[in-house]
């Protein structure tokens, strides 16, 4: 197993990706031969098998392990949640300030709008969703933090274009002064009450020109705690907008300048003439100014000197990237509805931090797949190897149709497969445990095979209904985490029934007719038992009451404070320290600056000794505060990005020529190689060559924002400065990091060591947090409704479905109120966790909160214990057959005949869960620290509460007929099959 889990795992961080340019009709011809292939196989050792009838058989088989093979090794690339890629999670809502009254909003054509702005070129991935009546979800993976901000203005400008007249003293003296009169006013109207002039604010960088031109009108007005520059702009019968724009391109003005050049159509091209032409310049030389306003702002104010159609040209203080986004934003077009400019729900995770998870997941994985596999071929010994076969081929199958289907792999993932290995495993277990009760009886090997699948089946069948019932209500009523989590685990079971029933059926039958086995030896975790299960039924119902009622009184104790972000509404922020510190200091330090505060330490590869990573949970609604608070405790104990570099160089100026003046080279131009040194010069000759050196490593994006911002501090403007950052390797676009880049730069060498040390000290001041995560209330609201929905509707599903199937209400009531004891249980774990993490922390217990993982944590056990109830359910239907009555020996009988295969079942799985609470990941420690109360109180309540209390609604129907039985003899043979077996 640890073979198969090293392509998904290992190899997601390189991307594998399938042989591009293979056209579909080549994949079917494969697909066809593959198929005729192994059918044609499996005739063949069907024939020389003696076994013609078994040739289809082997045939299917050959095919499920050869198909799944050629797609995990030659098919499509992995697609990975962005918990493992790194990248962001926006929710976004219609601004409702914006928005026409009574006017509904088209979001399918809101997300093609916002999809065109983003991801023009469609090659980025960004997935853009529906996410409620009026909120979109937009998912963006390997994506850094920096480029995540630039995505997000990206989205909330709406790219509403207006070409407007300043207005000025020369044509609009009487706007003018009554503006400057009454400069409390936001419009002003004329004799006619239509609109004359509105105020509009002044992008920053544009203020000085307008600030310097006295015949335009401009105020400063508080803005929250910011300070606004507006100017007048009048209102005209032209109305020129960006629907006429037929075209949009980057460009340069004739100062070199970055600057948008863009084309109206013939319509805007003669109205844009008109305008242009009524506002020429004055006899004596004054010029009027056109105002270019995008989404309410002024973006450029260009005095207009001649008449101008269908051409023209955006300019300001623009850098490269702004110009990039203002191309993108013309292009894209306007918005259907304007959308908040803050997300209601973000979250942002580093590729680093990911990697870190998909070391611990493959860890996980791997260790289940060792251990889970041993055991059973120690236990069951030839049915063993079967069994660890038929899990191989499971799993597999299980990542060969995730690939298929483009299933996205995620962190909840991981839980979903390991706990696939246990799921998978408990079928073995149902079938090997009737087939040691069959060759007890005395019954002949192929015959005991025979009656051990057949009875088996209809047991694995109802057992695994219910937890698909769980995984299918997890998948449609939830989100991304839990959908991930949902989607492997419904594959996962239904693959199980073919491998564990038909797979395995076939292997042994083929072994028996070959004589390759005689007779099967197997170890016995429980023998023959007698117990009287139902004698301590009192004491057990008196123990489950104390434990529910003291897990609602914890759980009300800890109030909202049990409840995770994704309840609640707040932010949780993941910081890191240069040293160990202890979590209880953490806690401490920030108790009373964050409101319904959780600490939670998180350890990472790297992380040897523990204590320098934790997650902080609070809610807060603000991250940049959140990160503040941290900030301000813990000062320079949190772990920074350090810049090392050597003495800047002068690069040669033997042969060369200079660079084009205003123009700066692109960052990936290609570094001459030595032959073409000789006829080629370096394009930054005379200029500065330094090497760049960091503590951790950084992207191209991180390093030139640096370098721009330090530029921007020391009043250079980065437009004006030529400069190209570089290494060996990196491509551009790329988002990979190193900790290794080249600057060439065109400064002075002092100017130059000036600009780095200030880009240090700025690392130096900034503190890397690797993720951070925010929640509006909005979405928190859906989240209680979904929990809610998504618990309730599996109980009345699986109320449903054991009605049907034991043709009885009692059943399915007995069974949900075994889940809601369980449930209640683990609630009260979770509640308690919080006052118990001081004390045992060694005990790897944090102060587990009610979140999304931990919601699946709860439908994966309802799955699991009523997989355990029907087993005994089964029994119970089996040892009464047509007795109208159901006896409290019949009960005692079946549970003590199903023990063994109960406490094999727990056994299994609560090994699977340890080693996902061990080595799983901090992600996932919660939702592995509920599965283990889960299996542990799922074991209990399937023998001490389900049972019982079928018993109890069912006897209450009526009296028990017939002649009453002695205990003596009921109870005799506990542990050996009925006679109707």
């Amino acid at each position: 197993m640890p073979w198969l889990a090293n392509p998904l795992f290992a190899q997601t961080v390189a991307e594998q990706t399938s042989p591009a340019g293979i056209p579909w009709y080549l994949n079917l011809l494969a697909f066809l031969a593959m198929v005729f292939a192994s059918f044609l196989l499996g005739g063949y050792l069907g024939k020389k098998l003696r076994m013609p009838d078994h040739g289809w058989k082997i045939g299917l088989i050959l095919f499920s392990f050869l198909a799944s093979a050629a797609v995990l090794t030659v098919g499509p690339k992995w697609h990975l949640g962005i918990d493992l890629s790194g990248g962001a999670y926006l929710v976004y809502q219609v601004d409702p300030a914006q928005k026409m009254p009574g006017k509904s909003v088209d979001m399918d054509e809101l997300i093609r709008a916002v999809k065109r702005r983003v991801d023009p070129s469609g090659v980025k991935e960004i997935n853009i969703i529906k996410y409620g009546n009026e909120q979109i979800e937009v998912t963006i993976p390997e994506v850094e933090e920096e480029e995540v901000e630039r995505i997000k203005s990206l989205i909330t400008t709406t790219g509403n274009l207006q070409f407007r007249i300043l207005a000025n003293t020369r044509r609009h003296k009487d706007l003018v002064e009554r503006a400057r009169s009454d400069a409390e006013q936001m419009k002003y109207l004329d004799a006619s009450g239509n609109l004359a002039a509105w105020w509009v604010p002044v992008k920053e960088g544009e203020v000085s020109s307008v600030l310097d031109d006295k015949n335009i009108a401009v105020r400063k007005r508080k803005a929250g705690k910011r300070e606004v520059i507006e100017v007048l702009v009048v209102a005209d019968p032209y109305n020129i907008t960006g629907a006429y724009l037929t075209n949009a391109s980057a460009g340069a003005d004739d100062k070199g300048r970055d600057a948008v050049n863009f084309v109206f159509d013939s319509d805007g091209g003669d109205l844009f003439g008109e305008l242009t032409g009524e506002y020429q310049p004055e006899k004596d030389g004054f010029t009027h100014r056109l105002a270019i306003i995008l989404d309410d702002v002024l973006y450029s104010a260009p005095g207009l000197e001649d008449r101008i159609y269908n051409r023209g040209i955006i300019r300001g203080n623009f850098t490269k990237e702004e110009v990039n986004n203002l191309v993108n934003v013309l292009k894209a077009g306007s918005l259907p509805a304007a959308l908040a400019k803050e997300p209601i729900s973000e979250l942002y995770s580093g590729p680093s931090l990911g990697q870190d998870m998909i070391k611990k997941g493959t860890r996980a994985m791997i260790i289940a797949s060792i251990l889970i596999p041993l055991f059973m071929l120690w236990y069951y010994r030839f049915c063993g190897i079967v069994a660890d076969f038929a899990l191989l081929l499971n799993m597999m199958m299980l990542l060969a149709l995730m690939l298929i289907f483009k299933a996205n792999f995620t962190l909840t993932g991981f839980a979903g497969l390991a706990l696939t290995v246990g799921m998978a495993v408990d079928n073995n277990v149902l079938v090997y445990e009737r087939l040691r009760e069959e060759l007890a009886r005395g019954a002949a090997l192929r015959m005991a095979i025979r009656n051990a699948f057949q009875r088996a089946s209809t047991t694995i069948v109802d057992a695994n209904l219910t937890t698909l019932i769980a995984a299918a209500v997890l998948y449609v009523f939830g989100r991304e985490q839990l959908k991930g989590f949902a989607v492997p685990l419904f594959i996962g079971v239904t693959l199980s029934m073919y491998t564990s029933i038909f797979v395995a059926r076939a292997i042994l039958d083929v072994a028996e007719k070959r004589r390759w086995i005689t007779h099967v030896k197997m170890h016995s975790m429980v023998g023959h038992t007698n117990f009287d299960f139902l004698r301590w039924f009192p004491l057990a119902a008196t123990v489950s009451v104390l434990f529910v009622v003291m897990a609602v009184a914890v759980s009300f104790q800890r109030g909202k404070d049990l409840f995770d972000i994704d309840f609640t509404g707040g932010v949780s922020v993941q910081m890191a320290f240069d040293r160990p510190e202890d979590i209880k200091y953490v806690r401490d330090e920030l108790r009373g600056r964050l409101p319904d505060l959780a600490v939670n330490s998180v350890k990472q590869e790297k992380d040897e000794l523990g204590g320098l990573g934790f997650l902080v949970k609070t809610s807060e609604m603000s991250i940049k505060k959140v990160k503040h608070e941290l900030a301000e405790a813990f000062g320079e104990k949190l772990t920074r990005n350090a810049l090392a570099f050597t003495a800047p160089e002068t690069i040669p100026t033997a042969d060369a020529e200079p660079a084009a003046p205003g123009k700066k080279p692109a960052d990936n131009a290609e570094q001459p190689s030595p032959a073409e040194k000789k006829t080629k010069p370096d394009p930054f000759a005379g200029g500065q060559r330094t090497e760049l050196t960091f503590k951790s490593p950084i992207n191209h994006l991180a390093v030139r924002q640096g370098l721009e911002a330090a530029m921007e501090q020391a009043g250079l403007s980065p437009d004006d400065v030529i400069y190209n950052i570089s290494n060996d390797t990196y491509q551009e676009g790329e988002n990979q990091k190193y900790d290794q880049w080249r600057l060439k730069i065109m400064l002075p060498p002092q100017r130059v060591e000036s600009l780095l040390e200030g880009m240090k000290a700025h690392l130096a001041e900034t503190p890397v947090f690797p993720s951070s995560n925010e929640i509006g209330e909005a979405v928190a609201s859906g989240t209680q409704t979904l929990a809610i929905s998504t618990l309730t509707l599996s109980w009345v599903c699986i109320i449903i479905f054991l009605w049907i199937r034991f043709q009885g209400v009692s059943f399915g009531l007995a069974a949900v109120a075994a889940l809601v004891h369980d449930v209640f249980i683990m609630l009260g774990a979770v509640a308690i966790s919080a006052y118990l993490a001081d004390y045992l922390g060694f005990l790897m217990i944090d102060q587990f909160k009610i979140n999304l993982p931990i919601v699946a944590a709860f439908l994966t056990i309802i799955g699991f214990s009523v997989n355990d109830t029907i087993v005994i359910f089964d029994r119970i239907r089996e040892v009464r057959g047509k007795d109208p009555n159901l006896t409290r020996e019949m009960v005692n009988l079946s549970t003590n005949q199903t023990l063994s295969r109960t406490l094999l079942t727990s056994f299994t799985v609560l090994l699977v869960v340890v080693i996902l609470y061990i080595f799983g990941g901090e992600a996932i420690h919660g939702f592995a620290f509920t599965l283990i109360v889960g299996t542990v109180t799922g074991t209990y309540s399937s023998v001490y509460v389900a049972s019982p209390i079928l018993l109890w609604m069912v006897s209450k129907k009526g009296p028990v007929a017939g002649k009453k039985r002695k205990k003596s003899d009921d109870l005799r043979h506990t542990n050996m099959p009925s006679k109707r077996m």
